[in-house]
């Protein structure tokens, strides 16, 4: 699992609704946190900023164990 989905989900954000915070399309982000897709640096910054994450934007797509 990835932290960006980690800290999606201790935030109580849905997919849908770091679709609508971001502007990216909601398959996206899914396809993001199955690791199907890579994140641009772009698409970093705006799921971090809606986050509210203050570390390295790529730091979100590490792999934690939960």
């Amino acid at each position: 699992m990835l932290v960006m989905t980690v800290v999606r989900k201790d935030k109580g954000i849905t997919q849908t609704g770091l679709s609508n915070l971001t502007g990216i399309a909601e398959p996206q982000i899914s396809a993001l946190e199955n690791q199907h897709i890579l994140p641009s640096v772009g698409w970093q910054r705006r799921i971090a900023d809606a986050l509210g994450w203050d570390r390295e934007p790529a730091a979100l797509f590490d792999e934690v164990s939960v």
